[in-house]
């Protein structure tokens, strides 16, 4: 009878540390997989400061690999900082909004994983501005200044990648900081301007409004380097249009709050 006993209490511990194993290994295991939520909202407040703002998406798919979708609005307005990366006076009148989204694939590096710790990301950036007041000048056949008002559409697509980190801060760990050290991405841009004159012009006004297009928008550089070619330009007797094409590069950092559920 003690035998029998003592062979059950015996079992019953081999049983319950077996089940204490298998919890402890579920706990971890629900750590790592962040049971309750593998989905992360996140806000970049640093944009905050250019009038950008971001907003991202991050889906955990397993330890090591996340998909992240971003879109970005710039509301219209002039363009932040310019007066940092280009002397052109031209470009201070100029006002634009941005639309962008980027989805990356984003692969933490660490052993916790799961959303945190340090990652690499490969990157598709597309990219919209909407540019307005882009002035130019010109004189009439009585050598009066004039100007015309050109504004339009610039598209861009890139490809880049970024370093980071990602904190898992909170009691559950819900709340994400995402910290972008450094990134940078490199594409190409297209651009389709138009604009109308407040006079019918002769054919030596079109002539010469269609040379100030060409040096004006040619001569648009940021960071020292031109981001526009003409590739061609019409003018009537009231109207003007021009299309645009060059490369397109970018350095990109950003820190975002979110939470996870």
């Amino acid at each position: 009878m003690k035998k029998t006993a003592l062979l059950s209490l015996l079992a019953l511990m081999i049983m319950g540390g077996v089940n204490a194993q298998q919890i402890n290994r579920q706990s971890n295991a629900a750590d790592g997989l962040l049971s309750g939520g593998k989905t992360i909202l996140k806000a970049n407040v640093l944009g905050w400061a250019t009038r950008n703002f971001g907003f991202y998406g991050e889906q955990i798919i397993s330890k090591n690999i996340s998909a992240v979708l971003g879109v970005n609005i710039m509301p219209q307005g002039g363009v932040p900082y310019i007066s940092r990366f280009s002397d052109d006076p031209q470009l201070e009148d100029i006002r634009i909004g941005t639309f962008s989204f980027t989805p990356e694939v984003r692969f933490y590096l660490s052993r916790s994983g799961y959303g945190k710790g340090f990652y690499i990301a490969p990157y598709y950036k597309y990219e919209r501005f909407k540019a307005s007041n882009l002035l130019i000048e010109f004189e009439d056949q009585n050598s009066v200044p004039q100007e015309i008002n050109l504004k339009g559409n610039l598209n861009t697509h890139s490809g880049g990648a970024i370093i980071g980190i990602q904190w898992l801060a909170g009691k559950k760990k819900r709340i994400a900081l995402d910290w972008t050290i450094i990134g940078a991405h490199y594409g190409t841009n297209k651009a389709l301007f138009n604009g109308t004159s407040s006079h019918e012009m002769s054919a030596e006004e079109q002539a010469s409004l269609k040379q100030e297009i060409i040096k004006n928008l040619n001569d648009i550089e940021i960071g020292g380097k031109k981001i526009a070619e003409v590739e061609r330009v019409d003018v009537s007797s009231t109207s003007a249009e021009a299309k645009t094409k060059g490369p397109w590069a970018f350095i990109r950092s950003s820190f975002s709050i979110g939470y996870r559920f």
